[in-house]
């Protein structure tokens, strides 16, 4: 029941609850209702108290908003990334460092190609150094990472000590044991380190999966309670605006227009930042970072079965050779698969027309031919495919000459730097891919440090918006409750 009285020049409201029938109140004993007088005064409090609590949870729904994603892409770019770089480097590395060596075995280190790859499996354990080390100081998941990365360092320690032997005997003229020793330093290389770097990327991974899905999951969710919450307090802002308007017969209240202005800024302004925020974590990890890790897994694999080339044409016992053949073949294959009926060639003129990729086109290459995004990008990833094509046609010369007994030019061919040559091939190959790599990194590391950068000012944005917004109420509706209080 609302009744209204007159006391001079102001007009209370009673906001009375419906009276018991007098029967009821006799038999329960309970005391007449007590009056309570909800009077202009109080009214305004009650609607100011009401917008500074909808703001202030306004407030905490956008900053946890933001928090959430500023959390999601530190994860990412900071913690997950780094390692499964780091991974798949000393995985590439190691498998280079490793196709020196052989190459080192089968030439005369005198030789222009002996010194070469002497050179290159130097630079390789300078980079391995460098990369188990940035691996040991971003180890974020202790567990998981630390025996891994122990695994991997000691496993190069053995791998070189097993491998030096291997050069002193062959030296000395003792093949035989050479050859002992460099299987048993490729079996420490294919049991215990490759093996521990793909766990170590497969932890992280894992963890950067994890880490996206659950963001993208909570995020339309944030971006909706951070509507709706600030939708309250501008629907807030707007019913008290309109109720001074009618009791107090003014039609603009300032204060008030500009918490309601500020309030309508940091609606627009935070949801933007929420969804610029979750636009950018989608372009760093499907678009940038899934061909990254697409790529550096083809390098790394590259590296391998270009050591099963030199290890096929070194280790000439039958069973030994026809095994290094078998990883090269499956190692290529997880590379690039050409299926029967298409070429090298017609794949390539496909994704340069930008028509669909045939079905059976699987491999590396074929997820990165997929996921093409960035300028610059197709042309880089199309002159990758044609470089290893052409890899993986002077192998074909190589093979072609073993079997035929003409082990001397398969060696002069498989060393060769010279134009022609598996090694020169294969640089032009790595090239290529390192420079599709390169795009799609930048790319990564531009979305992180965008993204970085608009949730970062968002933060203060929010507490200020805040901040004036509830000052405005207050400046709003102090002047009109003091004028009751005279």
């Amino acid at each position: 029941m609302k009744t209204t009285y007159q006391n001079g020049s102001r007009t209370a409201v009673q906001f009375l609850p419906p009276p018991l029938p007098q029967r009821v109140l006799q038999v329960s004993g309970l005391p007449m209702p007590v009056r309570i007088v909800w009077n202009t005064p109080r009214q305004f409090w009650a609607f100011a108290a009401a917008i500074v609590t909808a703001s202030a949870l306004f407030c905490f729904a956008a900053s946890h908003s933001i928090t959430r994603s500023r959390d999601a892409i530190k994860s990412v770019g900071n913690d997950c990334a780094p390692s499964i770089i780091a991974a798949q480097q000393i995985r590439s590395w190691f498998a280079d460092f490793d196709a020196n060596e052989a190459n080192l075995l089968l030439c005369d280190p005198s030789s222009n190609e002996g010194i070469r790859s002497k050179q290159a499996a130097d630079q390789r354990h300078r980079q391995i150094s460098d990369a188990l080390v940035t691996a040991a100081k971003n180890i974020t998941f202790v567990d998981k990472e630390r025996p891994l990365v122990v695994g991997m360092v000691n496993g190069f320690a053995a791998y070189e000590a097993l491998m030096s032997k291997a050069h002193t005997l062959q030296e000395k003229g003792d093949t035989a044991n050479a050859l002992v020793s460099a299987r048993q330093a490729t079996s420490v290389l294919q049991d215990t380190v490759i093996p521990a770097a793909d766990a170590l990327d497969r932890a992280n991974t894992d963890e950067l999966e994890s880490v996206y899905a659950r963001q993208r999951f909570h995020a339309q969710g944030a971006i909706t309670i951070l509507v709706i919450s600030g939708l309250i307090t501008l629907g807030l802002l707007v019913i008290a605006q309109i109720y001074l308007i009618r009791r107090t017969h003014r039609l603009l209240n300032p204060a008030l227009l500009a918490a309601t202005v500020i309030t309508l800024f940091q609606l627009v302004n935070s949801t933007v930042q929420s969804v610029h925020a979750a636009h950018h974590l989608r372009k760093a990890v499907d678009d940038a970072f899934a061909s990254v890790h697409f790529l550096w897994k083809a390098r790394a694999l590259g590296f391998d079965a270009n050591g099963e080339e030199s290890r096929y044409l070194f280790d000439r016992e039958p069973q030994q050779a026809a095994a290094a053949e078998r990883a090269f073949q499956a190692k290529t294959a997880t590379i690039a698969n050409i299926p029967p009926g298409e070429s090298y060639t017609s794949i390539a003129n496909t994704v340069r027309l930008k028509k669909p990729l045939p079905r059976d086109f699987t491999g590396l290459l074929a997820n990165e031919l997929g996921n093409l995004s960035f300028p610059g990008e197709r042309d880089a990833a199309i002159d990758a495919l044609n470089t290893f094509h052409d890899y993986m046609a002077v192998d074909e010369k190589i093979r072609s000459f073993e079997k035929s007994g003409k082990h001397a030019e398969a060696v002069r061919l498989c060393v060769s730097y010279d134009d022609g040559g598996s090694n020169a091939a294969f640089d032009d190959y790595d090239h290529a891919l390192e420079k599709v790599i390169r795009i799609n990194q930048t790319e990564f590391d531009a979305a992180c440090a965008d993204s970085a950068t608009i949730l970062a000012s968002g933060e203060w944005i929010i507490g200020i918006a805040t901040i004036l917004a509830i000052a405005g109420t207050l400046a709003g509706f102090w002047p009109r409750i003091r004028e009751y209080q005279v």
